[in-house]
């Protein structure tokens, strides 16, 4: 087999009977290395081959394993200030305004289990939160809204149904 050879179609090649392949070095604790192995001459043991049917088992490109560090951050819950965080928190409170929902829904099961699956590193915050902070910023934005596009009206019309 040479090395200008296409990996999708060394993937599929079979080595004849008189290659040599050999056991993955050092200490192994998982039984598939029964079954695979690589070439004797394939130092740094990067392509792996099948035992039984004698055809490389991955094109060389062999996923990595998780850093610690990537694994502690995605498990990590978002800060409060982080964009992420800002915009979920949000979210919820255009959801609890709009749809005139109470603010218990925060505290449901229910509702911290579906956002909980939506984004597991999102901490919500309680319904004080949002009834003394996101809430009344999000009604101090929309008002502000209004006032500019009323800033320019010349003539202005309400009707209220009582």
């Amino acid at each position: 087999m040479s090395g200008s050879s296409d990996e999708s179609e060394s993937n599929l090649e079979l080595l004849s009977k008189d290659v040599e392949i050999v056991d993955k070095k050092g200490s192994t604790n998982s039984v598939i290395w029964k079954w695979f192995g690589y070439l004797k001459n394939d130092e740094a043991q990067i392509k792996t081959i099948c035992k039984i049917c004698r055809r490389f088992a991955s094109s060389g490109a062999v996923p990595k394993q998780k850093s610690i560090l990537s694994s502690f951050v995605a498990i990590t819950p978002y800060e409060r200030c982080s964009k992420r965080s800002k915009d979920i928190t949000r979210a919820v409170s255009n959801f609890l305004a709009k749809d005139m929902m109470p603010l218990s829904t925060v505290e449901q099961d229910g509702f911290r289990k579906l956002v909980k699956v939506l984004d597991s590193r999102y901490k919500l915050p309680g319904r004080k939160y949002f009834s003394k902070t996101a809430l009344p910023q999000l009604y101090e934005e929309c008002r502000g809204k209004l006032e500019n596009n009323l800033r320019n009206v010349r003539y202005f019309a309400t009707t209220t149904d009582l």
